[in-house]
């Protein structure tokens, strides 16, 4: 006779994906109110909740709460374990949850990151889960915050990936960028001259970050008067 734990995975899809090995996802039980994950944090464990919800939530560095959405059965939370990335998101759990947890290393066994093509698009597809706090970030706050915050992203980008030549440094019309940061272009001509001025970016025409520091510093200020 089947045990109730494997009638719960032979109906679970996560057990069906395991078979017919056993699963290796374990059960952990949580009242109303735990902490599954805080920002920072290493991600050790991918969570399948099976019963209850929790809240996921995201933060600004000000504390200024940039969104928050409820997940319930059926969800993964932690995929951030999957390239070992730091979460960026608060989990709570809302009700009593049930749910099943992996660490890392037993991830990366049952279910490696295969190579090539789909091993490329996976890939990518973690990248842009760990850009999405980036993002809702960046749109966050006053005009003169959120154009330092692209800008130091932009830096950022850069210095992984070597500088880019003169030719393509935002090669893309301010007015774009001005409807990307949610700002009128005259409100974005205004700030980056500021920023000259202060110091945060080099001399000339071209948007170019000269201190990243000084920048950060102006990005926690409160508004400018440009705004």
């Amino acid at each position: 006779m089947p045990t109730h734990k494997q009638k719960v995975c032979d109906a679970c899809r996560i057990g069906q994906a395991s078979a017919p090995h056993p699963c290796p996802w374990r059960e952990s039980r949580f009242d109303s109110g735990a902490c599954l994950a805080l920002p920072g944090d290493q991600a050790s464990h991918v969570w399948f909740i099976r019963d209850g919800w929790v809240a996921i939530s995201a933060s600004s560095l000000s504390g200024d709460e940039l969104s928050c959405c409820v997940r319930g059965p059926g969800s993964m939370v932690g995929l951030e374990a999957a390239s070992r990335r730091e979460f960026r998101f608060e989990v709570w759990t809302l009700t009593p949850v049930v749910a099943c947890r992996l660490p890392t290393d037993a991830l990366a066994t049952w279910a490696p990151i295969p190579s090539g093509p789909v091993g490329a698009l996976l890939e990518g597809a973690l990248d842009e889960l760990a850009r999405r706090h980036t993002d809702l970030e960046m749109l966050s706050g006053g005009a003169t915050a959120r154009v330092c915050r692209f800008l130091l992203d932009s830096a950022t980008r850069e210095q992984r990936h070597g500088p880019l030549p003169a030719s393509e440094r935002l090669a893309f019309p301010a007015k774009t960028l001005a409807r990307v940061l949610g700002i009128r272009p005259e409100t974005l001509s205004r700030i980056t001259t500021k920023l000259r001025e202060r110091g945060a970016l080099e001399p000339g025409r071209s948007i170019v970050v000269k201190d990243s520091d000084r920048l950060r510093e102006i990005a926690n200020e409160q508004p400018l008067a440009a705004q």
